[in-house]
């Protein structure tokens, strides 16, 4: 899981870009982001169904996020682990794939990772994939339903031109996406305070054994930041043997004064 700003609280008017390339929304609570809430629903259902199913969260970050995995813990996942780690990895998710691969691979005996499709905060809708390509395990994405079958489970995923089912068994990485039926449900009062009691395990990176291979190289670096400034000028183009010549042109334009080569 993946702690993320509560966007819904920020006004239009503060995006204000600083000199430091970054926008100030220190003032926006801290939320599951959503599409991790539909991972976390999904594997409190498979725990509902068989009791014998193990639940764990994960999540990689400072002492900040412990407070999405004691919602976890109030929900009733059976155990919460934070991989320790300062460094803001908003542009990294290679890095991030590495530290819940090594993860994984401690806890050990894993059949099933549920993650979210994409994070709100950056949207790259990478680390899945990337984490099931560390771990060499299939991966299957935008998944909104997953049911046990025998030893192994139906999985109910978006394509192109609707929904398609598939049977498959264990080790498997799932990124979830919306559904119609898929809310987070709501911790009762008494989870929720049973659950400030409980542990939740921390792991340095030097408890990993494989953190050696956790590598912060974004892969990407920022450039800038800048608000789109919206334009209603429109060009009329009567005849239409000319219309593509005189749409690229006036794209090439566009482009040109925002500094982008076409």
């Amino acid at each position: 899981m993946k702690q993320v700003l509560d966007l819904d609280q920020v006004l239009s008017s503060d995006w204000i870009v600083q000199e430091n390339q970054t926008i100030d929304l220190s003032y926006a609570n801290r939320v599951i982001n959503t599409y991790d809430e539909l991972g976390l629903e999904m594997m409190l259902r498979l725990q509902d169904e068989d009791p014998k199913c193990n639940s764990i969260s994960l999540t990689v970050g400072t002492e900040d996020t412990e407070s999405m995995l004691r919602k976890a813990l109030a929900l009733q996942v059976e155990e919460a682990i934070r991989i320790d780690h300062a460094v803001s990895m908003s542009q990294t998710p290679q890095a991030v794939a590495r530290m819940l691969c090594a993860g994984i691979r401690k806890i050990g005996d894993v059949d099933l990772v549920l993650c979210g499709r994409q994070a709100s905060g950056s949207d790259y809708g990478q680390t899945g994939l990337i984490l099931a390509e560390l771990l060499s395990w299939p991966c299957i994405s935008l998944v909104t339903e997953v049911v046990r079958r025998n030893e192994g489970w139906v999985i109910i995923h978006q394509v192109d031109d609707g929904l398609e089912e598939v049977v498959v068994s264990g080790p498997v990485v799932l990124t979830m996406t919306q559904s119609a039926d898929h809310f987070l449900r709501m911790a009762t009062l008494r989870n929720t305070m049973d659950a400030k009691k409980k542990a939740i395990t921390q792991w340095s990176l030097s408890d990993l054994e494989e953190w050696k291979l956790v590598k912060e190289t974004a892969g990407v670096s920022l450039s800038r930041i800048f608000t789109v400034e919206e334009s209603n000028d429109c060009a009329m183009v009567d005849d239409p043997e000319f219309f593509v010549d005189r749409m690229i042109e006036e794209i090439q334009k566009m482009n040109q004064s925002e500094g982008v080569s076409l």
